[in-house]
């Protein structure tokens, strides 16, 4: 199903974006999951979460630790986003 003529984007590439984005979501919560499962350091695992919940404490800010795991999730979420891209990007270079 594609948009009216001259549209920017079709409504194929909207919904791959969209499956795109919530399935490297689900993937990132997978991978954290089996790095506790596997013995990982919660610590360790969650460390970007710490970070950011350290920046929010000094600037006066009492955050729950919801907000240390959905930026943790959103670190490994942006990894895989990164990875994707290179790939698709080399494997464009390799084909050209």
């Amino acid at each position: 199903m594609k948009w009216t003529r001259g549209a920017l984007i079709s409504f194929d590439e909207v919904s791959r974006a969209v499956l795109f984005a919530l399935l490297t979501g689900l993937l990132a919560a997978v991978i954290i999951v089996v790095l506790l499962s596997f013995g990982v350091s919660p610590h360790l695992v969650f460390t970007p979460g710490f970070i950011v919940m350290s920046w929010c404490k000094k600037l006066g800010l009492h955050v729950p630790k919801a907000v240390g795991v959905l930026s943790t999730v959103l670190v490994y979420w942006a990894i895989i986003v990164a990875v994707r891209f290179a790939v698709v990007s080399a494997l464009s270079r390799r084909s050209v």
